[in-house]
C-alpha cells in the first residue's frame, strides 16, 4: 500500500490543525505543510476550508474584512481609509485578488484613529490591540465582574445585574462582562447613593 493510500481517510489531530493554523500564518505553501505533515496538498487545502482558515503566500497580512472585524467597524469604512491613504494596501496575486493590508499598519491606523480620531477603543475585538489603545488613551485596562466586585464590596452577581439594566457601562468579551477602569473609577454603586 502506497504513502498516499495510507494517510487517505486518517482523522486530523489537534496537534495537527495547530501546526497547520501556524504554518499557514508563517506563509508556508501547501505542498509544504503537506509534506511537513505527511498529507496530500489537497487534503491541507480541505482542511483549510474546513477550519476558515485562509492562505497568502506573504506573512502577516489582512484583508479589509479581518481589518474591520480586528478594529469594530464596518468593511466600508477601511475601504474609504484605503482610498484616501490613511491606510497602506495591495491587491493580492493570489485567490480573488483581495485587498490586503500589513498588520503593522493596521496598528498604528488604531493608534491614530484612538488619539485623533476618536475611535472607542472599546470596539477593537482584538484583545491586545484593544488593552493598548485604552491604554494610549488613557482609559486604563478592562476588569472583571469580579474584579468590580470586589472594588464595589458587593455580590459577584451584582456588576452583571448592573450592566445588563445599563446602570454601569460595560461590554461582553467572549462570553463575559468586561467593564472600563475608569467607568467603575467614576461609578456609585446604586447601594452606596
Amino acid at each position: 500500500m502506497d504513502k498516499k493510500r495510507r494517510a487517505h481517510g486518517r482523522p486530523w489531530t489537534a496537534q495537527e490543525d495547530f501546526e497547520l493554523k501556524w504554518r499557514i500564518s508563517e506563509g508556508q505553501r501547501y505542498a509544504a505543510i503537506a509534506k511537513r505533515l505527511d498529507r496530500t496538498p489537497r487534503a491541507v487545502e480541505h482542511r483549510c476550508d474546513k477550519l476558515r482558515v485562509r492562505h497568502t503566500t506573504a506573512r502577516n497580512l489582512m484583508n479589509s474584512s479581518d481589518v474591520a472585524r480586528l478594529l469594530g467597524v464596518p468593511r466600508g469604512k477601511v475601504c474609504r481609509w484605503i482610498a484616501a491613504g490613511r491606510l497602506e494596501a495591495m491587491r493580492s496575486r493570489v485567490g480573488r485578488g483581495l485587498i490586503l493590508v500589513h498588520q503593522l499598519d493596521v496598528s498604528a491606523l488604531a493608534y491614530t484613529l484612538v488619539l485623533e480620531d476618536n475611535l472607542d477603543p472599546r470596539g477593537i475585538t482584538d484583545a491586545d490591540l484593544r488593552e493598548w489603545a485604552m491604554q494610549a488613551k488613557g482609559e486604563g485596562q478592562l476588569l472583571s465582574a469580579v474584579e468590580v466586585a470586589r472594588r464595589c464590596q458587593v455580590d459577584v452577581s451584582r456588576p452583571a445585574a448592573w450592566a445588563r439594566q445599563g446602570i454601569l457601562p460595560a461590554q461582553r468579551i467572549c462570553g463575559r462582562w468586561r467593564f472600563c477602569e475608569s467607568d467603575v473609577a467614576a461609578f456609585v454603586p446604586p447601594c452606596m447613593r
